[in-house]
Protein backbone atom coordinates (compact mmCIF):
# COMPACT_ATOMS: atom_id res chain seq x y z
CA UNK A 1 0.00 0.00 0.00
CA UNK A 2 2.82 2.38 0.89
CA UNK A 3 4.52 1.66 -2.45
CA UNK A 4 1.30 2.42 -4.31
CA UNK A 5 0.88 5.74 -2.51
CA UNK A 6 4.54 6.56 -3.14
CA UNK A 7 4.13 5.82 -6.88
CA UNK A 8 1.02 8.03 -7.05
CA UNK A 9 2.80 10.87 -5.24
CA UNK A 10 5.84 10.61 -7.54
CA UNK A 11 3.62 10.58 -10.63
CA UNK A 12 1.71 13.63 -9.37
CA UNK A 13 4.91 15.55 -8.66
CA UNK A 14 6.35 14.60 -12.03
CA UNK A 15 3.22 15.98 -13.68
CA UNK A 16 3.61 19.25 -11.78
CA UNK A 17 7.20 19.74 -12.85
CA UNK A 18 6.43 19.22 -16.54
CA UNK A 19 3.37 21.48 -16.60
CA UNK A 20 4.10 24.68 -18.53
CA UNK A 21 4.27 27.89 -16.55
CA UNK A 22 1.41 30.21 -17.42
CA UNK A 23 2.77 33.60 -18.51
CA UNK A 24 0.78 36.59 -17.27
CA UNK A 25 0.48 40.01 -18.87
CA UNK A 26 2.57 41.53 -16.08
CA UNK A 27 5.30 38.94 -16.82
CA UNK A 28 5.37 40.08 -20.43
CA UNK A 29 5.50 43.82 -19.70
CA UNK A 30 9.09 43.84 -18.45
CA UNK A 31 12.24 45.45 -19.84
CA UNK A 32 13.73 42.07 -20.75
CA UNK A 33 10.85 41.42 -23.19
CA UNK A 34 10.92 44.82 -24.97
CA UNK A 35 11.52 44.15 -28.67
CA UNK A 36 10.81 47.55 -30.27
CA UNK A 37 10.07 51.19 -29.44
CA UNK A 38 8.99 53.89 -31.87
CA UNK A 39 6.73 56.86 -32.47
CA UNK A 40 3.87 56.97 -34.90
CA UNK A 41 2.64 60.24 -36.45
CA UNK A 42 -0.96 59.04 -35.97
CA UNK A 43 -3.58 59.22 -33.26
CA UNK A 44 -5.72 56.32 -32.00
CA UNK A 45 -8.64 56.80 -34.44
CA UNK A 46 -6.25 56.76 -37.42
CA UNK A 47 -4.51 53.62 -36.12
CA UNK A 48 -7.82 51.88 -35.54
CA UNK A 49 -9.11 52.88 -39.00
CA UNK A 50 -5.93 51.54 -40.61
CA UNK A 51 -6.40 48.21 -38.84
CA UNK A 52 -10.04 48.06 -39.98
CA UNK A 53 -8.87 48.66 -43.56
CA UNK A 54 -6.22 45.97 -43.19
CA UNK A 55 -8.84 43.53 -41.84
CA UNK A 56 -11.07 44.22 -44.84
CA UNK A 57 -8.24 43.90 -47.37
CA UNK A 58 -6.43 40.91 -45.88
CA UNK A 59 -9.00 39.01 -43.82
CA UNK A 60 -7.23 39.48 -40.50
CA UNK A 61 -5.51 42.20 -38.51
CA UNK A 62 -3.91 42.76 -35.13
CA UNK A 63 -6.42 43.65 -32.40
CA UNK A 64 -6.61 47.26 -31.19
CA UNK A 65 -8.15 48.10 -27.79
CA UNK A 66 -8.29 51.37 -25.85
CA UNK A 67 -7.79 51.12 -22.09
CA UNK A 68 -11.30 51.55 -20.61
CA UNK A 69 -9.84 53.33 -17.56
CA UNK A 70 -7.64 55.79 -19.46
CA UNK A 71 -8.25 56.75 -23.09
CA UNK A 72 -4.63 57.90 -23.46
CA UNK A 73 -3.50 54.27 -23.44
CA UNK A 74 -4.27 51.43 -25.81
CA UNK A 75 -2.87 48.09 -26.90
CA UNK A 76 -2.43 46.14 -30.09
CA UNK A 77 -2.11 42.38 -29.83
CA UNK A 78 -1.11 39.79 -32.39
CA UNK A 79 -1.51 36.15 -31.36
CA UNK A 80 0.60 33.54 -33.11
CA UNK A 81 -2.43 31.22 -33.02
CA UNK A 82 -6.03 31.78 -31.89
CA UNK A 83 -5.64 30.06 -28.50
CA UNK A 84 -2.23 31.59 -27.73
CA UNK A 85 -1.41 32.79 -24.25
CA UNK A 86 0.75 35.80 -23.44
CA UNK A 87 3.90 33.77 -24.15
CA UNK A 88 2.84 33.50 -27.81
CA UNK A 89 1.33 36.98 -28.19
CA UNK A 90 3.04 40.13 -29.41
CA UNK A 91 1.87 43.11 -27.36
CA UNK A 92 2.22 46.73 -28.42
CA UNK A 93 1.52 49.30 -25.71
CA UNK A 94 0.40 52.65 -27.15
CA UNK A 95 0.54 56.00 -25.37
CA UNK A 96 -1.20 59.01 -26.93
CA UNK A 97 1.01 62.07 -26.49
CA UNK A 98 -0.11 65.69 -26.20
CA UNK A 99 0.89 66.41 -29.82
CA UNK A 100 -1.44 63.59 -30.99
CA UNK A 101 1.35 61.23 -31.92
CA UNK A 102 1.73 57.82 -30.34
CA UNK A 103 4.66 56.29 -28.50
CA UNK A 104 4.82 52.49 -28.83
CA UNK A 105 6.58 49.80 -26.85
CA UNK A 106 6.42 46.27 -28.23
CA UNK A 107 6.83 43.18 -26.07
CA UNK A 108 7.30 39.52 -26.90
CA UNK A 109 8.15 36.73 -24.50
CA UNK A 110 10.35 35.11 -27.12
CA UNK A 111 12.93 36.92 -29.28
CA UNK A 112 13.06 36.53 -33.05
CA UNK A 113 9.70 38.08 -33.86
CA UNK A 114 10.97 41.04 -35.89
CA UNK A 115 9.02 39.91 -38.97
CA UNK A 116 5.73 39.79 -37.04
CA UNK A 117 6.44 43.17 -35.44
CA UNK A 118 7.06 44.58 -38.90
CA UNK A 119 3.73 43.14 -40.04
CA UNK A 120 1.91 44.91 -37.20
CA UNK A 121 3.34 48.30 -38.12
CA UNK A 122 2.94 47.67 -41.85
CA UNK A 123 -0.75 46.95 -41.22
CA UNK A 124 -0.98 50.44 -39.72
CA UNK A 125 1.15 52.35 -42.23
CA UNK A 126 0.15 50.38 -45.37
CA UNK A 127 -3.25 48.84 -44.54
CA UNK A 128 -4.02 47.66 -48.10
CA UNK A 129 -0.82 45.59 -48.32
CA UNK A 130 -1.27 42.02 -47.08
CA UNK A 131 1.64 40.02 -45.62
CA UNK A 132 2.99 37.22 -47.75
CA UNK A 133 2.41 33.74 -46.28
Amino acid sequence: MKKLLLCIAVAALAGCTTAPRQIRLMDLRTDIHVRDQRRLPLDFPKIQMALFKHQKACGSAPVFAVDPNDPSYATITLKTRPDAGWDRTILVDLTLLSNFTVRTTTYSYYPGVDKQIGQIFNAITHPAVCPKP
